[in-house]
């Protein structure tokens, strides 16, 4: 995604449009705010979701939730605030995307992410977390899965 001085809200749409139509093109029904997503926003800023048919076809009950994924530009506490969000989600994948004024901040924010999670007590080492950390300075994207040994790179190619 491309985007050189776009404004703060004007990034965090595209962003939840870029995530529901992943979503939407895997077969999940979406909640977003954004136009063409199935549900409006719905606990999350994105979610995915995969719902049991009837018999009829008509949309049964919720099996799961596919994705959960929070979209933070604020300061470094918004981005905590809205990681905990998540922590407590039955999500299968649960995705941080958030902003820092560089690329070391993008580091910092990802590894105190992780020692949150480390440190609730609900955590199971089967949870999944994506983090995708913006570097205002150099309008990119650094990306990190956490895991019970760390912080990890993830590559988006």
């Amino acid at each position: 995604m491309t985007g050189k001085g776009l404004s703060n809200l004007v990034w965090a749409d595209r962003v939840k449009e870029e995530l529901r139509s992943l979503g939407a093109g895997n077969g999940f029904k979406t909640a977003a705010s954004v136009p063409k997503a199935d549900f409006d926003e719905w606990l999350f800023d994105v979610c995915w979701l995969e719902y049991r048919r009837r018999p009829d076809g008509s949309v049964g009950f919720l099996r799961r939730l596919a994705l959960a994924a929070e979209c933070e530009w604020g300061n470094r506490g918004d981005v905590e605030d809205v990681f905990e969000k998540l922590l407590v989600s039955r999500a299968d994948l649960r995705v941080v995307i958030y902003e820092a004024n560089s690329s070391h901040d993008v580091q910092s924010i990802a590894s105190r992410l992780w020692e949150l999670e480390q440190r609730f007590e609900r955590r199971n080492p089967e949870d999944r977390y994506l983090l995708a950390g913006r570097d205002s300075s150099e309008h990119g994207f650094t990306c990190f899965q956490l895991t019970s040994e760390g912080i990890q790179p993830y590559s988006t190619s």
